[in-house]
């Protein structure tokens, strides 16, 4: 793990063609890119809370579909998630450059995840337009479209970021 860091933190000090750098510049950078990611985080938990709110302000079968449907999809519930984001949240805060070890690791267990998650996300939208009116009413269709795209473009930026910090 010591020595993943190592070269991880020598192909940031030398830079993708292998530029020298300093080691000041690329540790001011990837503290400004951590930062940034946890911002992104923070407001991906948010987006989170936001939208677990609204499902279950759900009738008890929209309910039951939405969570159903996530978590068979996703493998995670929305708690998990919000769980996952505040574990990945708390490492990168605590994450002291150039030893970023740990925080590396659990990005790269998240990432795939991740993808998975912004992945279904495109799909939502027309799962979410085939669901009766009898079911969903329309305002709680329009605002659980809207919420899903938020959603959508947040992970989106998020893992561009945790790609660059990883």
């Amino acid at each position: 793990q010591g020595i993943k860091a190592v070269c991880c933190y020598n192909h940031l000090v030398r830079g993708k063609y292998g530029e020298r750098r300093s080691m000041a510049e690329d540790t001011e950078k990837l503290t400004a890119l951590i930062s940034e990611t946890v911002a992104a985080l923070t407001d991906l938990e948010g987006r989170l809370h936001l939208v677990q709110a609204r499902v279950s302000g759900l009738g008890f079968f929209a309910r039951g579909f939405v969570e159903k449907d996530v978590s068979g999809a996703t493998g995670r519930t929305f708690g998990d998630w919000v769980s996952a984001c505040e574990r990945l949240r708390g490492k990168l805060a605590s994450a002291r450059v150039p030893s970023m070890g740990e925080a590396r690791a659990l990005i790269l267990e998240e990432l795939p995840r991740v993808a998975v998650f912004r992945q279904y996300l495109l799909r939502a939208p027309q799962k979410i337009t085939m669901v009766p009116t009898a079911v969903l009413k329309p305002q709680q269709r329009g605002e659980l479209l809207d919420q899903v795209a938020r959603q959508g473009e947040s992970l989106q930026r998020l893992e561009a970021l945790l790609q660059r910090v990883a």
